[in-house]
C-alpha cells in the first residue's frame, strides 16, 4: 500500500508544461508485508541540484509538506536508502544512526531513518529503500539486494520468528512494515500529466515513478 503527499496535487491537475521544474518536498509513505521488500523510486533532474531525500518511518516527526505538514508515527523498521546513477552504479547509501540529524525514536533512542544529501548532476537517478542491511550484492542496480529472497531476516538474526526485528537495538525489538520517504530539491523534472486517476496524475507531473517489489523463493 502506497500513499503520496504534496503540495502541488491540485497544479498537477492543471498540468505544467514540459520541462518545468519542481521545488518542494514530496512525500511517500506506504507499507511492507515482509522485511525482505524494497521500494524503488525512478526520478529525473533537469539541473545540478541540492537534493535531501530522507526516510521518516522509523523515528517519525514532522515533514514540511505544502500547504500543510505531514505527521508521521514512529514505529517503523530500519531504513537502508540506496541511490543509483543512470547507469545504475551505486552512488550513495545510508542506514541512518546520525541523531540530531534524523529523528530519535522514543523507545529506542535510536536514530535508524536514512538520509542521503548530495549535490547531484543532470540526470536520471534511482532510488531504493529498503530494510536496514539489505542492501546491494555488487554495487549495481541490476546486481538485486542481499536479503530479497530471505523474508523474516531481521528476526531470524535474533534466533526469531516473523519480520520488521529491529537490528538496531540489542534485543531486535518488533516494529512494523511501515515507511515513509521525502524527496526535496529544486531540480525535479516535471511533464505534463496525463488525465488518469488521481495517483497517476500526480506521479508524472513530478518526474517521480514507483515500483514495489516483492521476490517470493
Amino acid at each position: 500500500m502506497f500513499r503520496l503527499h504534496h503540495a502541488l496535487a491540485a497544479l498537477a491537475l492543471l498540468g505544467f508544461a514540459p520541462g518545468a521544474l519542481f521545488a518542494g518536498t514530496v512525500l511517500y509513505q506506504g507499507t511492507f508485508i515482509s522485511d525482505s521488500e524494497f521500494a524503488q523510486f525512478e526520478f529525473e533532474l533537469a539541473t545540478e541540484s541540492d537534493l535531501s531525500i530522507r526516510s521518516w518511518g522509523y523515528a517519525g516527526g514532522i515533514v514540511p509538506t505544502s500547504p500543510s505538514s505531514t505527521t508521521i508515527s514512529s514505529g517503523g523498521f530500519a531504513t537502508n536508502l540506496l541511490l543509483f546513477d543512470n547507469v545504475g552504479d551505486l552512488i550513495r547509501s545510508d542506514n541512518g544512526g546520525v541523531c540530531k540529524t534524523t529523528g530519535e525514536d522514543p523507545v529506542t533512542g535510536n536514530c535508524s531513518d536514512g538520509l542521503i544529501e548530495a549535490t547531484l548532476v543532470a540526470g536520471r537517478y534511482t532510488l531504493v529503500l529498503a530494510e536496514w542491511n539489505n542492501t546491494s550484492v555488487d554495487g549495481t542496480l541490476s546486481g538485486w539486494l542481499t536479503q530479497v529472497d530471505s523474508p523474516g531476516f531481521t528476526c531470524a538474526q535474533f534466533g526469531l520468528s516473523g519480520n520488521f526485528c529491529d537490528l538496531t537495538t540489542a534485543l531486535g525489538d518488533t516494529r512494523t512494515g511501515d515507511w515513509a520517504v521525502s524527496f526535496s530539491g529544486d531540480g525535479l523534472l516535471t511533464d505534463t500529466p496525463e488525465p488518469s486517476t488521481a495517483l497517476m496524475v500526480i506521479l508524472p507531473a513530478l518526474g517521480l515513478g514507483l515500483v514495489s517489489r516483492r521476490r517470493k523463493r
